[in-house]
């Protein structure tokens, strides 16, 4: 050990701002606000996502229930219009009934007129109703009109419908008609927002002429601007043809063909339905539309995005005035707090500079009550307990400087007796060692002993086996055999009954030749009846051609007879030549069968003697495997035996050579110990220089 040189170590180094605990602390309180901004814009998020998604589903609610009255109203003033048109004076008036009846037609007339208007005052959605045909004049709630059935199917409108080909429909964009009416009756206040435009018909099907019902510009416009929506939104109602009602603020210049977009969306229904965003006039739309599926029309809303939000911003404008309140007081909050701590820090620092150049009598005084007065305190009891700890090191020192020394020299002696100790624990390995290699030589030779009476006793084991299966076999042959010669005997019985039926079925072959001889005998004496007979018969002339027919089949019996019995004749004897040749087979088999029994005899006299000598050999390869079957068990128990001394002595000679290992590390250790002993010495005057520099 080397004295100690103190220094400073850069103690009170100026710290970098960034690592002072100032920063840290605010940047700690920060981590709160930090959050809170994160949470306030979580919060504007979702909510601003929820208003999105509730301001366009009430949107597209709102919008559904307009179409859905809006059609109720049109359906309802569609069903007036056809009875209207079903009225009997109408049809019969158009239809040219009263044509040749000038009070029937202005009566016709005046029922008309009073129709229509009283279809007109029971609805308050109908600004106008017009009906007109071929015959008659025109008929309006306004009076009659003096313009030609044939000039008004001119009009556009009109003339686009006509050519349709549809039976009705709804026109929005319907001014030139009314243009035309103007002209022929006094100006009519245009309240045009949507027509309903229908053939009439008699009763054969033949048009008559057309009926049409204006539902007022007022009510569509009262209908759609009763919608509750945001400051700055536009709802607008577009007809088929494309005429626009609009309402809603900043809409003199809207148009809504110019909006560019496709209502391509569809409910489950099939019907005109859905919303997206676009832009108009430089800001960002809500555009939610639903069509009106019985007019064809459809009733649409834009929503100023940044009023759908405006709620939020007000979220977002409260979280960063929070946000920003909420910095400053933390960030003064954390100047204060860490004014005192890096005050505390710095006189605590300065006492432990002087202590560490060796000054143990300066104290640290903290005025502050909290953790840093108790952390002071802990210092001034530390330097007290460091000044009496150096005091007792220096008496110590000067001990263990005493001490070193006689320990140097007991290490000397200890060196010496292990240097011994190890010289005899490397005899006694080798010695071990060679009793253990031996040992294993022995045991590899007893293995291989091992090894063939091992063989020796399975050889036995299968040869014992072999002896007793072919014991076996001659019992089974001798059984065979048994069975043979009872066979045999049967055999040789059937042989002698086959012979006997033979000789008898030689003796029945005869009598078949005498009874076909008397035969052939009976045939050759009916030939000889059946010539006498014809040669009477040609003697009586014509009396006697009957006889002579009677002789002609006899012969022919008795030529069918003959020819016959020479078959019979010819396989009998056929058959007794084949017998002939049996019988003589037949007597030879007797004869091999009796020479096969003699031999049969011969074959279970020596499969006896077999038998016998087969048992005798079993009885001693029994007693072989006997004896080798012992030998086999004190082979296993001799190669335990020397297992055992091999184990003992290889475990023998592992823990000599373990032994070995433990001294040298010993012999290692006593060297360190005498190395470690003279540093010890030096350590300890070391110390004592250092101890010097303290102030206590």
């Amino acid at each position: 050990m080397k004295i100690i040189k103190w220094n400073d170590g850069g103690i009170n180094k100026r710290v970098k701002p960034y690592k002072s605990i100032r920063f840290k602390i605010i940047g700690a309180f920060l981590i709160s606000v930090i959050l809170i901004v994160v949470l306030g814009s979580v919060s504007y998020s979702s909510f601003s996502r929820s208003l999105i998604e509730s301001s366009e589903t009430s949107t597209m609610n709102t919008l559904d229930f307009m179409g859905d009255y809006l059609s109720i109203v049109f359906n309802t003033q569609k069903s007036s219009a056809r009875d209207f048109v079903l009225d009997r004076s109408l049809i019969e008036y158009y239809a040219g009934k009263y044509d040749n009846s000038v009070s029937d037609r202005i009566n016709a007339e005046r029922t008309i007129t009073d129709s229509i208007v009283q279809l007109q005052l029971t609805s308050k959605f109908i600004s106008e109703a017009y009906v007109t045909g071929d015959r008659g004049t025109w008929t309006s709630t306004m009076g009659k009109i003096t313009t030609s059935y044939a000039g008004i199917r001119n009009v556009g409108s009109i003339k686009a419908f006509i050519d349709s080909g549809l039976n009705e429909a709804w026109i929005g964009n319907h001014d030139d008609f009314y243009d035309l009416v103007e002209t022929s009756m006094f100006k009519i206040p245009r309240d045009l927002g949507l027509a309903y435009v229908s053939y009439f018909y008699n009763t054969n099907g033949e048009k008559l002429g057309l009926v049409m019902i204006d539902i007022s510009r007022s009510f569509i416009e009262e209908t759609i601007s009763k919608n509750e929506l945001p400051d700055g939104s536009i709802v607008g109602f577009v007809a088929a043809d494309g005429n626009e009602i609009i309402v809603g603020s900043n809409t003199d210049e809207f148009r809504f063909s110019d909006l560019n977009v496709r209502l391509n969306g569809r409910d489950g229904n099939g019907r005109i339905k859905g919303y997206e965003y676009i832009d108009y006039m430089g800001q960002k739309y809500l555009f939610v539309y639903s069509g009106i599926t019985e007019s064809g029309s459809t009733v649409f809303a834009m929503i100023p995005k940044a009023e759908i939000l405006s709620t939020a911003n007000v979220v977002r404008l409260i979280t960063g005035t929070l946000a920003a309140v909420s910095a400053a007081a933390s960030i003064i909050c954390a100047l204060f707090i860490s004014k005192g701590i890096s005050g505390s820090i710095f006189n605590v620092n300065r006492v432990l500079q002087s202590v560490s150049k060796g000054n143990l009598t300066e104290k640290i005084d903290i005025k502050s009550e909290d953790e840093f007065k108790y952390l002071g305190e802990a210092i001034n009891s530390m330097v007290d307990s460091m000044s009496g700890l150096i005091r007792k090191a220096g008496n110590v020192s000067t001990e263990v400087a005493a001490s070193a020394g006689d320990i140097n020299i007991q290490s000397d002696n200890i060196v010496e007796s292990v240097q011994g100790i190890n010289e005899a624990v490397k005899d006694i390995d080798t010695g071990v060692n060679d009793q253990a290699e031996q040992a294993s030589n022995c045991s590899i030779q007893m293995s291989e002993l091992g090894e063939q009476i091992t063989i020796t006793y399975k050889n036995t084991e299968m040869i014992e086996a072999l002896v007793k299966h072919t014991q076996e076999m001659a019992n089974y042959s001798m059984d065979i055999i048994n069975t043979l010669s009872e066979t045999s005997n049967i055999t040789n019985e059937m042989t002698r009954t086959v012979v006997r039926d033979i000789q008898n079925l030689e003796k029945n072959l005869n009598y078949i030749s005498e009874i076909v001889n008397t035969i052939n005998d009976i045939a050759e004496k009916t030939k000889l009846l059946s010539l006498n007979a014809s040669i009477e018969a040609a003697r009586a002339g014509g009396a006697g051609k009957g006889f002579e027919v009677v002789a002609q089949e006899i012969r022919k019996l008795a030529n069918i007879s003959s020819t016959s019995a020479h078959e019979i004749n010819k396989i009998a004897t056929d058959i007794q030549k084949q017998t002939v040749i049996t019988t003589k087979n037949a007597i030879t088999a007797e004869e091999s069968i009796f020479r096969q029994k003699d031999a049969l005899a011969e074959s279970i006299k020596a499969y006896k003697s077999i038998s016998r000598n087969v048992d005798e050999l079993a009885e001693k390869f029994g007693q072989i495997v006997d004896s080798v079957r012992i030998m086999e068990k004190k082979k296993n128990i001799t190669m335990d035996s020397m297992a055992s001394i091999t184990a003992t002595l290889e475990e023998t000679a592992s823990a000599t050579t373990e032994m070995q290992r433990t001294v040298e590390k010993q012999l290692e250790m006593a060297y360190r110990l005498k190395k470690s002993a003279e540093e010890l010495g030096r350590n300890a005057e070391d110390l004592a220089g250092n101890i010097k520099i303290f102030t206590i």
